[in-house]
């Protein structure tokens, strides 16, 4: 095995947070002798060196006077970390409280304390009078052998076998290796051990294979030639040998799933200064195992990942994108398609991929809503399109709805449900339709009259020259599945995708070119990569159920679910998945869905809820709680939230316009999020729906009271009905919570909200 003489350089994400809150001079100083460095670490200039009472892999370099960086060097190879930087003797005292290895285990690169790991869970012991009165511990029922084999190392096992409950885990959980942590959390809430350890196996198996990968593609030399090494005696070729295994073991674990949480390998230090010099947001440059798994997933058809909100789907999306624009469908004229089902995250999205992507890459990705490409391809094919206004929509039913059994809700529900999901165009085929998930069956007479409300309603569009959403996406996947017309994309990921029904998933799949339910695939077709979706059925707040295999698209042995929240704390999952327990949720592809497993590996405050006796005083309490997040603290310093920081979430249009001129009379800045987004820096102000697929440091979610929900209830509503729209309600609360990554306060007024529990 060879190796090139120029180091290779690592950042981990801690030195990363350092270097931000370095003077300019300084961090301008350092890239330089990162520029050095790369060229010879042993120029004289830079100290190079041990630090003393570490062991010999654990070196600093010389910034300038005052301060020094510290990194891993390995004593073979050319593979080295940058792992923090300050004033000299504090990177001294930092380092020297940690440890820095390779797992004999799991082969991951470990950063750990055993010092704050001990501290930590000493905290939370209490005396007994006899040692056998203390409760076991949390992991009894494994050896310590066993605990090792999942990543433990071994100095930290004491401080492990210390834990007792679930508050032990937790205050552990930031002094101890977040692997190794996950692994403990797996077993403590009912995963196998064998399981558990399938995993840790999984990701060393990963880890080799990216070795390989990098080495077939990146040719390198080595310490001695073909003839030096036919030359070499035997102990000359084991002393080489042994000096490339263990260059092998560090290359090797910096690019295990498992360190690349915390470590980011560059190729130069002109790559790492550019890095250092973007905006620092971690998902971009850190993915957890289980995402980088799914990004770089060689598929031979369709995949759908599912996952809590905050689990990284978009973030999985993105870097999949990537990944497929600039390694696997990289060819000029491969155009490839990144949908989603709102208006507004598609500029976030189409914003974030301009700072991922190459130049080129970037100009063969189309960013847009499914809805607005179906209704440009529509109009480009020469058919009027124009989208049904949706408040004018109520009035249409209103006019067609007869007095009688059934109310207005039961007629846009039919016909959402039964007519627009499996394009009904005929009284037949309606009378001949099942009426899956529609509540009690209607007699033959019954459908009759129904269908002439739903000719009525449809002559009314018709009339005006709208379409629904639905009638877009149909429209447009059948002018696709035309003979002779070429799929328009080489590949389609789908964001959001709880909230598209069948018609609409017809569409997708006609985009990346999917056969038809049935049909045969051309002749030459390739479903690899072709279609990748991701999104949480918990988030549901539209009254859609989907079926994907119904719509050609199978994704048998290719569904996954993401199960870390990245967003949020612990403290605010809690709370927001309390909301929607009880709320039966399919996986889109007609089985139960769960959130099993999910967990927060952040800590912070509880929620806080407060309800008022009049509209008036909750406002006041909004004004007052802005005041104290956006006020400047002492001697200046900046205050804890920047305004475009904090939301503002409303139930309704009316409420937001409300809020937002109580907020500017109190002299505070504010934008209201619409169709466009936010424009300026001000505190966002915006509907609750508009906040979808967004995310804030702090969320204020604001206006409940007992009577809200997403519609109005109505005179002899149906039974199915009025569940349904609660149980969209309490989801679409759920997604407004979970958009709070650090705060979440939950106000209302008037008679109390559920939501709002027994607040004060």
């Amino acid at each position: 095995m060879s190796f090139p003489s120029q180091p290779r350089i690592a950042m981990t994400s801690d030195f990363m947070k350092r270097f931000r809150k370095l003077e300019p001079p300084v961090a301008a100083r350092l890239l330089e002798k990162i520029r050095i460095f790369e060229q010879d670490p042993n120029t004289p200039g830079l100290d190079f060196k041990m630090l003393t009472g570490m062991p010999s892999n654990v070196r600093s370099m010389r910034v300038d006077k005052q301060y020094r960086a510290v990194l891993i060097a390995p004593e073979h190879g050319n593979t080295y970390a940058l792992v923090w930087v300050d004033n000299h003797d504090e990177a001294r005292e930092w380092a020297q409280r940690r440890s820095f290895e390779i797992n004999p285990e799991t082969g991951a690169f470990q950063i750990y304390s055993v010092q704050e790991a001990e501290r930590a869970v000493g905290t939370l012991a209490e005396p007994t009078d006899a040692p056998g009165d203390a409760p076991p511990d949390l992991f009894a029922a494994q050896r310590d052998r066993e605990l090792v084999r999942l990543g433990v190392p071994g100095p930290l096992l004491p401080s492990v076998r210390s834990i007792r409950d679930a508050a032990g885990l937790e205050a552990i959980q930031p002094h101890i290796p977040q692997e190794t942590w996950e692994a403990l959390y797996s077993l403590a809430t009912g995963d196998s051990y064998a399981d558990v350890v399938q995993l840790v196996e999984d990701r060393r198996a990963e880890a080799e294979r990216r070795l390989r990968d990098r080495r077939s593609r990146r040719p390198e030399f080595g310490e001695a030639s073909p003839l030096a090494e036919a030359l070499e005696g035997e102990a000359e070729r084991a002393a080489r040998e042994a000096r490339e295994a263990e260059a092998a073991r560090w290359e090797r674990a910096f690019l295990h799933p498992d360190s690349q949480r915390h470590l980011l390998p560059v190729e130069s230090s002109a790559e790492l200064a550019e890095v250092l010099d973007r905006p620092f947001e971690e998902w971009r440059l850190f993915l957890h195992p289980s995402q980088s798994q799914l990004v770089q997933w060689d598929l031979r058809g369709p995949a759908r990942v599912l996952g809590g909100a905050g689990t990284g789907k978009t973030v999985v999306a993105l870097h999949r994108m990537k990944w497929l624009a600039e390694r696997v469908f990289a060819e000029e004229g491969q155009r490839l398609l990144f949908t989603t089902f709102t208006t507004n995250l598609p500029r976030e999205v189409s914003a974030l991929l301009d700072g991922m992507v190459t130049r080129e890459a970037r100009e063969r990705i189309d960013v847009v809503n499914l809805h607005g490409w179906a209704r440009g391809f529509l109009e480009r094919q020469g058919l009027s399109a124009q989208l049904a206004p949706g408040e004018r929509l109520r009035a249409l039913w209103e006019e067609v709805v007869p007095d009688g059994e059934f109310p207005v809700s039961f007629y846009r529900d039919e016909w959402a449900q039964v007519v627009q999901r499996h394009g009904l165009r005929d009284q037949r085929s309606y009378l001949l339709k099942p009426r899956e998930g529609r509540g009690a069956p209607l007699g033959r007479a019954q459908r009759r009259e129904v269908w002439k409300v739903m000719e009525a309603f449809r002559a009314r569009l018709e009339e005006r020259g709208w379409m629904e959403p639905a009638d877009l996406s149909r429209e447009a996947a059948n002018r696709l599945r035309q003979p002779g017309q070429p799929a328009p994309y080489a590949a389609v990921v789908v964001d959001e995708a709880q909230d598209f029904d069948e018609i609409d998933f017809r569409l997708v799949a006609a985009l990346a070119g999917i056969p038809e339910p049935g049909a045969p695939a051309p002749e030459g077709w390739d479903a690899a990569n072709r279609l990748f979706i991701v999104g949480d059925p918990h988030q549901r707040i539209y009254n859609r159920r989907v079926v994907l295999r119904r719509c050609g698209i199978d994704i048998q042995g290719r569904a996954r679910r993401l199960r870390i929240n990245y967003r949020t704390t612990e403290e605010i999952r809690r709370w927001a998945v309390a909301l929607i327990e009880g709320v039966a949720v399919d996986d889109l592809d007609g089985e139960a869905d769960t959130l099993r497993g999910y967990v927060s590996l952040m800590r912070g405050a509880v929620p806080t809820v407060r309800h008022f006796a009049r509209e008036e005083q909750e406002h006041a309490w909004l004004v007052e709680q802005l005041g104290v997040l956006l006020r400047e603290g002492p001697d200046g310093e900046a205050p804890r939230f920047a305004p475009r920081e904090v939301c503002v979430a409303l139930p309704r249009v009316d409420d937001v316009r409300r809020v937002a001129e109580v907020l500017r009379a109190a002299d505070l800045p504010v934008d209201v999020i619409d169709r466009q987004g936010a424009r300026g820096e001000g505190v966002r102000v915006a509907t609750m729906h508009r906040v979808k697929g967004l995310e804030f440091r702090a969320v204020m979610l604001a206006g409940l009271h007992g009577g809200w929900r997403m519609e109005a209830p109505e005179p002899g509503e149906v039974p199915e009905t009025a569940q349904a729209a609660e149980d969209r309600a309490r989801a679409l609360l759920y997604v407004v919570a979970t958009r709070a990554r650090e705060l979440l306060l939950v106000s209302g007024w008037g008679t109390p909200h559920p939501a709002l529990g027994e607040a004060p």
